[in-house]
């Protein structure tokens, strides 16, 4: 007979160790240790008998939303590989492997200081990267295309700034905590994830973080005049010793190419806007933007375009308005018990891990009308991370009342 508790202390949490350790260093690694956790937990579900447990509303938005892209990539006439894009939404598994982790209590303090740690020297490792490259601690690289920025701390695309932004807002509630020597190494942290943030030169990112920040100071009513000060600051270097990030901002919104063939995001969303009114039920296909837009594009002299830069256009035009709504229903089902456990406890007792995974949604959806977060990989899997911790910790906070502390 297989003894559960093995099960938890020898093979669930020292796999949670590996996730935590590597999701901000290496996707490979941390998808093997995912992978590993989610064997596991199936496992330990079965052995319990726990399947139950995972009916929810949510499940079943998940089940709909896959359902429906599979049926928009059989539909697909323009490309042939459309059904296997599909397999990417059964990262949704490790969303609810989190979920049923945190309800049983596997996520421990060690676990979350493994995963600040970890984002810390993610966050360090790509500021020195920037400093690097524009010559100050070592050779200047030479790029034709973007301004110097951060990239590829945490992946190989350009949207790791969705890793940064969530993780910066999941540990903002830890300010709040006990222990005057944690909240400095989380003030160090928060530093260490604003600057890399920053550095990115990622306009939807940085509006992003601008407005979440300020909806955090809403609900903590509080901190107000820090964020003005902090708000005027970060205009004040950004328009002072950061001209790239100004002249990035006046490009977007143009109808016109730049010198090495980069659309604007107005070209590109005009795109995926055609694409939706032509395929208004099921879209072109799931993963099939790419295909599309080198048949839409008026000139060969447009660069390819993978995805629309926009999650809710990309859902609306590759999956049209059935599979927009879907996928709307999953936000709009984590957003509201986030919220309502918030509310039923108070913003000051809340457990953090709830106002966190709150705080890093709110980011990740403002963020996700400049880019498509929610298709990479890396991105997605600390979604499904902090997002089904916190969904978690709501069904716990129903129970246990938590002071203003790591509450672990």
């Amino acid at each position: 007979m297989i003894d559960i508790d093995v099960i938890k202390k020898y093979w669930i949490q020292p796999a949670l160790f590996g996730v935590v350790a590597f999701l901000p260093f290496s996707i490979a690694i941390s998808e093997l240790c995912i992978l590993v956790l989610v064997i596991g937990v199936l496992t330990h579900v079965a052995l319990t008998r726990s399947f139950p447990e995972f009916m929810s509303s949510l499940l079943y938005a998940v089940i709909v939303y896959i359902l429906i892209s599979l049926i928009s990539a059989l539909l697909c006439e323009i490309n042939p590989k459309s059904v296997h894009e599909v397999s990417h939404l059964l990262l949704y598994v490790f969303l609810f492997a989190c979920i049923y982790i945190g309800k049983r209590e596997m996520f421990t303090k060690w676990h979350l200081y493994l995963f600040l740690a970890a984002l810390a020297f993610g966050s360090i490792n790509g500021i020195v990267q920037f400093f690097n490259e524009v010559g100050i601690l070592g050779r200047q690289a030479y790029h034709d295309r973007f301004p110097l920025r951060i990239t590829g701390t945490f992946s190989n695309s350009l949207t790791f700034t969705g890793f940064y932004g969530m993780s910066l807002f999941f540990v903002l509630p830890f300010l709040q905590a006990r222990g005057t020597r944690f909240r400095i190494l989380v003030a160090g942290l928060l530093l260490l994830l604003a600057t890399a943030l920053v550095l990115a030169f990622a306009r939807g990112a940085l509006l992003a973080g601008v407005l979440t920040s300020f909806l955090f100071v809403l609900m903590n009513r509080k901190y107000v005049i820090h964020f003005v000060l902090i708000l005027l600051l970060i205009v004040v270097v950004v328009f002072l010793f950061m001209p790239d990030y100004v002249s990035r901002f006046e490009v977007a919104f143009t109808e016109h190419l730049t010198v090495s063939g980069e659309q604007s995001r107005m070209v590109i969303w005009t795109a995926a806007w055609d694409f939706f009114t032509e395929n208004p039920f099921f879209g072109i296909g799931t993963g099939s933007f790419r295909t599309a837009y080198e048949i839409w594009k008026p000139s060969p002299e447009y660069e390819a375009v993978a995805h629309a830069h926009n999650q809710y256009l990309e859902a609306l035009s590759t999956t049209g308005l059935l599979g927009f709504l879907a996928f709307i229903a999953i936000l709009f089902i984590i957003f509201r018990k986030l919220l309502r456990s918030i509310r039923q406890s108070g913003s000051a007792n809340a457990h953090p891990v709830i106002k966190g995974a709150f705080y890093a949604l709110v980011f990740l959806c403002l963020s996700s009308f400049f880019e498509n977060h929610f298709s990479d990989e890396e991105v997605f899997n600390l979604f499904s991370m902090l997002i089904g911790l916190g969904l978690a910790y709501t069904n716990r906070s129903a129970q246990k009342e938590y002071p203003s502390q790591t509450g672990f």
